[in-house]
């Protein structure tokens, strides 16, 4: 049963890194690009090295309770900054 569950981790983990990846090539303009792309995905890997062990971490010392109540609360926060502090370069620029 545990093949449906990485079937979805699977499709959550590209929807991830495609929207990633449309959102910096939105940010940057056509001469920046490989730049920006280059140096999101070189900042991206050590976080995805360090997460899981961070989580699993919180998860051993404080239980899985604290461990989603944090997590929650990261996506809320992220959320919330994407929405308030983050122009969107179609509406702050013009389209290209």
């Amino acid at each position: 049963w545990f093949s449906p569950i990485f079937v979805w981790g699977g499709i959550a983990l590209g929807g991830y890194k495609l929207a990633g990846f449309t959102m910096v090539m939105n940010f940057a303009s056509h001469d920046t690009r490989p730049t920006y792309i280059a140096t999101a995905n070189t900042v991206d890997v050590p976080a995805s090295a360090l997460a899981p062990l961070l989580a699993g971490w919180l998860a051993g010392q404080y239980g899985y309770v604290s461990l989603f109540v944090v997590l929650a609360s990261i996506g809320l926060l992220g959320t919330v900054m994407m929405w308030t502090k983050v122009a969107l370069p179609h509406r702050a620029i013009g389209a290209e």
